[in-house]
């Protein structure tokens, strides 16, 4: 079936927009103290710190891990706020009023890849108007699970699992909606479970809401109030429960069959019952395609009876990435991250080496999700995102991509899948944290970590002999077999294949150095490429 959602299309154009010009990347670690600067990805600050300074058009990175906060979370510019890693971070608030909401974003901004709780008292989830929330998951005790306004250029709720836990309440809803002037709402794969509450509530009486292949279910599934406009097409509720909803086609009102996370189980009537239109999400709330058999399901997940990957955290495929072994087309404007490929060339080599070999009985990694590592010479330790405390690496082992290595005291190798198999390195003398794009060639970054830059000034102007003596904060050793690694330093990004080069991190800048092979390294300061060969070094200046 097919069922055309103009507005919703309309708005997610919106949503996915160019990038303002200079808008700058900001990132925030659970684990951080730093509450001022400019949040980079080697130094992340708190996540107040990167909320309150980021400007519009900015991106803010959480990193995975708990982020507990110490009251109401505001956004005061328009931004894009999304988890960095595979594993979703979580925002947790813990206010008993019902005043502020964990999270308020009500500037037309983009949420995607996150978690938000609500835990005690009547206090709301998240509270949105306008722009577009997706690949999210949302829970209060007492309190709405989202609460979203109306929004002149109109707001898109899409792959969203949201849910409260209050119980014996007519007003509050795992999801509601609540008018503030013109400005359509758009609900397209929501799962909303209130058991004790209503799924939705309507109250949008001046603007419309169009709910699509979504599931509702609460004391009331959808409650509408009488003066609202509120649609619902191949979706699933009660219209029992469901008063002054205008319903479409395609609805049904059979048990959905899911289990206690909410996904549908075998036997589920919305398996491949919902609506296919561009309007749609390219993934569900868990990381698996939207349209897994014949058509999407109906509700925040698609059906799978495997595991699937991770949600994707590099955004809808609008804007597609260059192949990474041919130079793409020069985006002036374009600010690099760990999580998506700096556009700079290849490094010069042959084809990439796609054979590794993993430990005995360790099994194989996976694109995006997993990695495998194994101690070489000395001492080697890691931690696994959202933890803090570091184990010694005894053996081979898997572990998930976004865990932080210790090589300070020893060589470790690594193995990340790539498309057509796997590919391995060797990394020494530093600490860093791996992330992988989850679809692509494969590119693994190394993002240098420890260190501290605050005895740095803002802007170093040395003389030649100066910097040649800077002392190093951090630094990371690697060599690798024509694979296709890159190290991520506080201000360049070095692109390597067949070499052997450092990466190290002074007050004065990024140094790449290059003992075999060649680097392709992009400064993140003048966003030219500099290819450096065996023999050579390049400084990229603060």
């Amino acid at each position: 079936m097919r069922i055309v959602v103009a507005s919703a299309v309309g708005l997610a154009a919106v949503a996915f927009a160019p990038a303002t010009a200079g808008a700058a990347e900001r990132w925030a670690s659970p684990a951080s103290v730093q509450t001022s600067g400019p949040c980079l990805s080697v130094d992340p600050c708190t996540l107040r710190a990167a909320l309150n300074g980021a400007a519009t058009g900015d991106t803010i990175l959480l990193s995975a891990g708990r982020y507990v906060l110490g009251g109401p979370l505001t956004a005061f510019a328009r931004v894009t706020l999304r988890g960095a890693d595979p594993e979703r971070p979580v925002i947790v608030g813990s206010e008993s009023s019902e005043d502020d909401a964990v999270l308020t974003v009500r500037t037309a901004s983009t949420l995607r890849h996150l978690q938000v709780e609500a835990t005690r008292g009547q206090q709301d989830a998240l509270e949105v108007q306008g722009g577009l929330v997706e690949d999210v998951m949302v829970s209060s005790a007492g309190g709405n699970g989202v609460k979203v306004y109306g929004a002149p250029n109109g707001t898109v709720i899409r792959d969203v699992l949201a849910r409260t836990a209050v119980q014996g309440d007519s007003d509050r809803a795992a999801l509601r909606l609540k008018s503030s002037g013109a400005g359509d709402v758009a609900l397209l794969n929501v799962t909303a479970l209130a058991p004790g509450a209503n799924g939705i509530r309507c109250e949008l009486t001046v603007s419309s809401a169009t709910i699509v292949n979504t599931i509702a279910r609460g004391a009331k599934d959808i409650k509408a109030a009488s003066s609202s406009h509120c649609t619902a097409n191949a979706s699933s509720f009660r219209p029992a429960l469901s008063p002054n909803v205008s319903a479409g086609t395609a609805n049904q009102s059979g048990d959905p069959l899911l289990d206690a996370d909410g996904r549908p189980t075998a036997g589920s009537p919305t398996i491949d019952a919902g609506a296919t239109d561009p309007g749609l999400g390219t993934t569900d709330v868990g990381g698996c395609p939207r349209t897994v058999g014949a058509g999407p399901d109906i509700g925040a997940y698609e059906y799978t009876t495997g595991a699937c990957a991770v949600a994707a955290v590099d955004g809808p495929p609008a804007t597609p990435e260059p192949p990474v072994d041919t130079p793409p087309t020069p985006t002036p404007t374009a600010t690099p991250s760990p999580t998506a490929a700096p556009p700079v060339p290849s490094a010069p080599g042959p084809e990439p080496d796609t054979t590794a070999e993993l430990p005995p009985g360790v099994p194989a990694p996976a694109q995006g999700t997993s990695m495998v590592i194994s101690p070489g010479q000395g001492t080697i330790r890691f931690r696994e995102p959202g933890t803090n405390r570091f184990v010694e690496l005894e053996a081979g082992a898997q572990i998930p991509l976004g865990s932080e290595i210790d090589a300070t005291k020893g060589r470790v190798t690594l193995v990340t899948a790539v498309a057509g198999g796997l590919q391995d390195g060797t990394f020494w003398g530093g600490r860093f944290t791996v992330r992988q794009e989850r679809k692509g060639v494969g590119m693994t970054s190394l993002v240098l970590k420890g260190g501290s830059f605050r005895d740095c000034a803002k802007r170093v102007r040395a003389s030649a002999a100066a910097v040649s003596k800077a002392k190093p904060k951090r630094k990371l050793w690697s060599k690798d077999k024509n694979g296709r690694f890159r190290t991520h330093g506080h201000n360049s990004v070095a692109t390597a294949r067949g070499t052997d080069w450092l990466t190290e991190d002074t007050c004065a800048g990024t140094r790449t150095r290059v003992v075999e092979g060649a680097v392709a390294v992009r400064d993140l300061r003048t966003r030219r490429t500099k290819l450096v060969r065996a023999g050579e070094s390049y400084l990229a200046r603060r």
